[in-house]
């Protein structure tokens, strides 16, 4: 009858994996904050870059507080659940949904909202205008660049949740429950082994008119990562270079989609550096290229991709500067696989002091 708490995120293979877990008596602040402060001494005093949560206040107030640099990002069915039961309108649900996942400028996403605030009377609204107050951690318009893998919800979470069932019961005791939750890490740990064994030594079978591009993807991007870029090279014969400009060792390309007036990226290229840049900050958000960029390798006539575009969490070689993973495949080894064990014991005595006594 306690709570567990799992950190949770993704390996570089998009595999569901466990950071750290805790079991804790009660969900308030000065938890929390110790669980965040526990967490970033598991992790050698490195904190994530990137949080998604359900919105708890308890753990807005700790996050703030203890990993005041990552960007916290409010999960979207939660916040459409909630707009559900605090205006009871589902036209303004749809339109809402439009506002939090449409990528527009600033200015386009500021024209939405009042036009969305105006047509529902929702002008005096307390939990509009909160809402509106936070839109640094749902819009999409303003956490655009910041990496977050793709993920705009916490349903791997509930995944995680549900596979973990299948270990526990509500009848299993805390030792039962610790060498159940080991069992599920183990099985987590020998699936990261088969894909990066089938990463490192399965042939790819190209699946795109842009061979060599494809092929030098496959060189460097995990089996899974590979598979979200394809379609994107699929997507490249909808956009082509309108116009380019060069300005010394910089170059400006302007690109269009067909059937999308008035719809341009710009993609800077900088020759000195040999690196890439596109508007929409598809690298920088989801750590793969967009299709605009592709579209000026194709006009450029490059046949490899360019290292500026690979996401280094994202590749074969992602485990090879951890700790404990250097010169070796094996995942069950580094800090964070020993910390989620730690964490368990640490927190039933914690749980144990407070409850109990120290006896």
């Amino acid at each position: 009858m306690c709570l567990v708490v799992v950190f949770s995120g993704v390996n570089h293979h998009n595999q569901s994996i466990v950071f750290a877990a805790a079991i804790v008596v009660k969900e308030i602040n000065e938890t929390y904050a110790w669980l965040l402060e526990r967490f970033l001494e598991a992790m050698g005093g490195k904190s994530p870059i990137s949080v998604i949560t359900d919105g708890d206040n308890a753990m807005l107030n700790a996050i703030k507080k203890v990993f005041p640099k990552a960007r916290h990002r409010l999960c979207t069915l939660h916040l459409i659940r909630n707009a559900t039961a605090n205006v009871k309108n589902l036209q303004f649900v749809t339109k809402f949904k439009q506002c939090m996942l449409g990528d527009f400028d600033v200015s386009e996403f500021e024209r939405r909202w009042d036009k969305m605030v105006a047509e529902f009377g929702l002008e005096n609204n307390n939990w509009v205008f909160e809402l509106y107050s936070k839109r640094d951690m749902w819009a999409t318009t303003h956490i655009r660049g910041n990496f977050f893998a793709g993920f705009k919800r916490m349903s791997r979470c509930k995944g995680l949740h549900s596979e973990f069932s299948k270990y526990v019961n509500l009848k299993d005791n805390l030792l039962d429950f610790m060498q159940q939750f080991m069992r599920w890490i183990n099985y987590m740990r020998f699936r990261e082994v088969e894909a990066d064994f089938t990463s490192s030594f399965g042939d790819h079978v190209l699946q795109s008119p842009l061979h060599k591009l494809e092929e030098s993807a496959a060189n460097v991007y995990t089996r899974e990562i590979l598979s979200m870029l394809v379609p994107i090279f699929n997507r490249l014969c909808t956009c082509r270079v309108k116009a380019g400009k060069q300005s010394g060792s910089l170059f400006n390309f302007c690109v269009v989609r067909y059937g999308k007036k008035g719809v341009k990226w710009n993609v800077t290229f900088c020759q000195a550096k040999l690196e890439f840049k596109c508007s929409c900050l598809r690298v920088e958000s989801y750590g793969i290229p967009c299709e605009h960029m592709i579209c000026v390798f194709v006009s450029l006539e490059i046949v490899n991709m360019s290292g500026c575009v690979f996401m280094p969490r994202w590749t074969k070689s992602a485990k090879d500067s951890l700790p404990g993973f250097e010169g070796t495949n094996n995942s069950c080894s580094g800090p964070a696989s020993v910390g989620a064990f730690l964490w368990i014991v640490e927190s039933c005595k914690r749980m144990a002091n407070v409850e109990m006594g120290e006896n």
